[in-house]
């Protein structure tokens, strides 16, 4: 799957807010470009938490998506967009902010 880190999304938006009257009717996709699968993503955080627990991996279900990768091109090409927030910074960013205000020990 492809994640995007609120700050990349919101650089996109404002991106295509300054090139509106070229960008207007387009969609865009905003993520950053390398794919990664949940369990990865959820190890990852295991990881950065030190936690020992399990991760459940349960059976896919019908209709599911089982891969998105998105294709930012257009983002590219149009507003000239460039994520920079990786997955493994996105999730130790996400962890601080979580650990500052909202679990306060």
């Amino acid at each position: 799957y492809s994640f995007t880190h609120g700050d990349d999304a919101i650089d996109g938006i404002l991106l295509a807010i300054r090139h509106f009257e070229k960008a207007k009717n387009l969609a865009f996709n905003l993520a950053f470009p390398k794919a990664v699968r949940i369990v990865d993503a959820a190890k990852l955080l295991q990881k950065k938490m030190n936690a020992k627990n399990k991760i459940a991996i349960a059976k896919t279900r019908l209709g599911e998506i089982e891969h998105f990768e998105a294709d930012i091109s257009l983002a590219k090409k149009w507003l000239g967009f460039r994520p920079v927030v990786g997955i493994e910074e996105g999730l130790e960013r996400s962890l601080q902010w979580y650990t500052k205000n909202v679990y306060k020990k």
